[in-house]
């Protein structure tokens, strides 16, 4: 299995070695592996790839900044 984000760019990622419970050391490996990518571990166990953020993205973060005085 991959994960493949054809129209932004980045590399196929292969999923193979997620067919079973992943541990906190091959999970860590697979986030250094990806830096590029948003990687999440739930409590669960389940993990979540955010997808990439983009310009609006970062204007709704500027426009936070401003309103909040951070």
């Amino acid at each position: 299995m991959q994960l493949i984000y054809p129209e932004s760019g980045f590399q196929p990622i292969d999923l193979s070695q997620f067919w079973h419970e992943v541990s906190e050391a091959e999970f860590v490996e697979f986030c250094e592996r990806n830096p590029d990518m948003r990687i999440e571990m739930s409590k669960d166990g389940d993990i979540v790839i955010m997808p990439p953020t983009n310009t609006e993205t970062g204007r709704k973060n500027f426009d936070l900044i401003v309103e909040f005085g951070v």
